[in-house]
Formats: C-alpha cells, sequence, structure tokens
C-alpha cells in the first residue's frame, strides 16, 4: 500500500480504494517514511479506508468465487478489458488504467491528477464501459449509464472510487469483519441487479486446509430473471447447495438485496416451494434484527462505518434503492429459496455523458 518507501496520505487512500479489488492488499513500511495501517493518517483517511476494507470483507464470497473461477478455468480474478470485451478499442492500451474485477465489477483508479483541489477530491478522464447493449451503474450513487462510450469528468471526491457495476449482477456476499474467522456461515447473502437473465456460481470450501484439490467443496447456482427495460416481474432464486466438506454448514438464513428504481407492489418468498410470509420491518434495524421479513429503503446510505463523531461521519453516501429481504434458515442442501418481486422497476434516466 503506497508504494514501497510511500508516507503520503492522498496516494494511500486513493490506494486502498481501488486496492480493495484485488486480491492481497500488505501494509509494506520497512522502507516508508511512515507506518503504513490504513488510519496512520488520522481523520478523514481512517474512515475512508476503513469503508473500503469493510466492503472488501463483505465481498469475500464473491472474491472467493472468482479466486475458484481463476485456479480451474484460468481467467484471472483482475481482468484486462480485452479478455472479457475483446475489441479494437481495448486492445490497445487506452484502457490500461481501469479493469475488471471478475465479471461483474469494472474498477478505473485515480491514477493521476487532473483538477485536484486541495481536499484531494478530483475527476476522472477516459473511463471506458463497454458494449452499447449493456447499462452500467456507479456503485456509490446509483447513476447509470449506457454502455459503449467513454465517460469523462466523472466526479471523484476524496473518498469515491469509480466503480461501476454490470446490470444484471449477482453479487454474493456476507457480513462485513475485521477477519475471516467472523463470517457468520449461518447466513448468505445476494445482492442482485435485475436485468435479462443472468447466473453466478457461488463457491465455497473450508477456507483453511487444501482439501478442495480433492473435491471437497460446494456450490450454488444463483440465477436472476427480470425485464431490460420497464416494469414487470423480477425471480431471483438461490439453487440447491451442492457439494460437501468438513464443517459445511447447511442450515441458512438467506438475505437478498435487490436494487430497484421505485418500491415494489408486493414480494413473494418461497422455500422448499412453500410460500413463506413475509412482514414489512419500520427499520433497517428491525429488520436486521428479525427473519422472513422485508424492507424498502428509498436512501440507502454506504457510509456505514466512519468514526464516531468525525466529519467524514456525516457524509451522506446515498446510492440506489434497495429491497432488503431475509428468509428464514432451511436447509439449503434440500430447499431451494426464491423471491419474485412484482411491479419491478430498475431502469432510471440514462446518463449518457
Amino acid at each position: 500500500m503506497d508504494g514501497i518507501f510511500g508516507g503520503n496520505s492522498l496516494v494511500q487512500t486513493r490506494d486502498f480504494q481501488w486496492k480493495a479489488f484485488t486480491p492481497v492488499q500488505i501494509d509494506m513500511d520497512g522502507w516508508g517514511s511512515n507506518a503504513k495501517n490504513p488510519y496512520v493518517f488520522n481523520e478523514p483517511y481512517a474512515s475512508i479506508n476503513r469503508m473500503y476494507l469493510k466492503l472488501k470483507s463483505s465481498m469475500m464470497a464473491y472474491n472467493y468465487s472468482i479466486a475458484n473461477e481463476a485456479t480451474n478455468d484460468g481467467v484471472p480474478m483482475i481482468r484486462a478489458m480485452m479478455l472479457e470485451y475483446p475489441n479494437d478499442y481495448t486492445y490497445g492500451t487506452s484502457t490500461q488504467y481501469q479493469y475488471m474485477w471478475g465479471p461483474n465489477l469494472l474498477v478505473a483508479p485515480i491514477y493521476q491528477e487532473t483538477e485536484i483541489d486541495a481536499s484531494g477530491n478530483d475527476i476522472r478522464n477516459d473511463i471506458y464501459l463497454p458494449d452499447e447493449d449493456q447499462i452500467w451503474i456507479d456503485y456509490f450513487s446509483g447513476t447509470q449509464y449506457r454502455g459503449g462510450g467513454v465517460l469523462n469528468n466523472y466526479e471523484a471526491p476524496l473518498w469515491k472510487l469509480p466503480l461501476f457495476v454490470k446490470n444484471g449482477a449477482i453479487i454474493p456476499m456476507n457480513n462485513a469483519n475485521n477477519t475471516v474467522e467472523e463470517i457468520d456461515d449461518s447466513r448468505r447473502i445476494y445482492e442482485v441487479y435485475p436485468s435479462g437473465d443472468t447466473e453466478f456460481e457461488v463457491y465455497e470450501d473450508d477456507g483453511l486446509t487444501t482439501d478442495y484439490l480433492d473435491g471437497k467443496s460446494a456450490t450454488t447456482l444463483v440465477t436472476s430473471s427480470a425485464p431490460k427495460t420497464g416494469k414487470g416481474t423480477a425471480v431471483i432464486k438461490a439453487g440447491l447447495l451442492t457439494g460437501e466438506y468438513e464443517g459445511i454448514v447447511t442450515n441458512r438464513e438467506t438475505e437478498f438485496v435487490v436494487n430497484v428504481s421505485e418500491k415494489p407492489s408486493s414480494l413473494v418468498a418461497k422455500v422448499g416451494g412453500n410460500e413463506v410470509n413475509l412482514t414489512e420491518a419500520s427499520s433497517l434495524e428491525e429488520f436486521e434484527n428479525g427473519t422472513n421479513m422485508y424492507f424498502y429503503d428509498q436512501e440507502p446510505n454506504l457510509n456505514k462505518y466512519a468514526t464516531e463523531g468525525s466529519d467524514f461521519a456525516n457524509v451522506e453516501i446515498t446510492t440506489t434503492p434497495k429491497v432488503y429481504v431475509k428468509v428464514e434458515a432451511t436447509d439449503v442442501t434440500k430447499n431451494e429459496v426464491e423471491l419474485t418481486v412484482n411491479d419491478f422497476i430498475n431502469t432510471q434516466d440514462i446518463d449518457k455523458s
């Protein structure tokens, strides 16, 4: 982090942002002018760095799955744009300062000063969003962009990494943590951006040994089906967990985080084909403490881990509306869990700038 010699608060903070979407981050400060810990420069840097480290920890299920894909199929976790979107533009050097993190996330680091101000706020030019038939969603604001062109003058305040989610993405997640030992294996979370027919295979093993080399692992196929435009019905299904390994937890609660543009008219959850009665929570806190519940959040604030009392704690990072749905624990080797979202819509006014 912050190079080998280092000692720069701005470089370090920008590093923590994009390197949260890499396999390994190392604090190496023997040759530096100061320690490389994420809190060494105090606020707002500590709060910003914590936000990205927590985000990385909560995406371990996604990261582990793409690591398995890299191991077995040779497709790297960090993917040059030409690997996912081969064309004359990506074959050159025009996209050398951006990459795909797995199949669903596009990362465009702030790697130079362009129009930086005294607080470290800047812009990013030359962000290539591929495929004119694809919508890309700003992870932090929910703004949607049509692919097939280059995005310039993208505003990137000190805290913000240009990070885009492919519409249709399914991102398996887990509870945020400081160490993988804190991950709750009885709880699985799927964040979904429904659009068209998409799927993602979630991989897991014991996380400790090399038993996976002998086939001791398990997978869950998660699918999503929804209209690409307009209003309609979205169906998200977590299929059966197949495979086994030492210590596997099969009784699990399932949580869906569905990105929408407006509150759907109704939700239907099924476990093993049987409908489950869902109760609407009055707050996110009530939702988190209950089960067989849902909560519609019109303005989710992603700034959840800032140091209490700091100025950065007052910064609201409002993203696209989300519907949170939590379904009771069940034996996921025997029961599929399905969510139907009626009158679903996630299409906004597309930014073509």
